[in-house]
This record gives structure tokens, C-alpha cells and sequence, in this order.
């Protein structure tokens, strides 16, 4: 599943994102070249980075949509049959169920 995925996930995170993966490299043990990276960074950080700033810009644009939480504990998935999950129930960082 993960060979025959990859691809369609490098596109989408290349196009969504618009993250540079444009170098394929060897890591760790590999017997072909196979970790598609940017020029700059290692390959955790260039994704995960990329998805932290549009979530960031989300969270800017559209507070009531998207909110980043610090120093919370997530407690409960607010979630129903016809929307999936939703929400979540959380306990900030004074203690409140919120």
C-alpha cells in the first residue's frame, strides 16, 4: 500500500502545499533511492513545516473553522454518524473542560 500510494502523496503535498520534494535520496538503510526531499531541509521538517504554515494561515483567516491550541489536552471527539468527527472536548491549561 505505502509503494503503491506514495506517488498520488508526494503530488498532493507538492501540489497542496506547495512544498519542494523534487530530490529523491537514499536514508537510512535503503537499497534504492527512494525519500523525496526538498533542497534545503530534511524531509520530516519540509512537511511538517509546510502543513504548519497552511494551518497556521487557516487558523488566521478562519478562527471560528480552525484554532491551534497550546498546552491543551484533548479528552473526547465530538463526532456524530452523518459528519464524522467535528470537534474535539479539551482541558486547557488552567484546568477547564472546554
Amino acid at each position: 500500500m505505502l509503494a503503491h500510494e506514495s506517488a498520488d502523496c508526494v503530488n498532493w503535498l507538492t501540489k497542496a502545499f506547495g512544498l519542494d520534494l523534487s530530490k529523491v535520496g537514499f536514508m537510512g538503510g535503503h537499497t534504492f533511492a527512494r525519500t523525496h526531499r526538498g533542497k534545503e531541509r530534511f524531509p520530516g521538517m519540509t512537511i511538517t513545516y509546510g502543513l504548519m504554515e497552511k494551518f497556521e494561515a487557516l487558523c488566521a483567516s478562519q478562527p471560528a473553522r480552525a484554532r491551534l491550541l497550546v498546552k491543551s489536552r484533548v479528552t473526547k471527539l465530538l463526532q456524530d454518524k452523518e459528519n464524522g468527527v467535528y470537534g474535539v472536548e479539551y482541558v486547557n491549561n488552567e484546568g477547564k473542560t472546554l
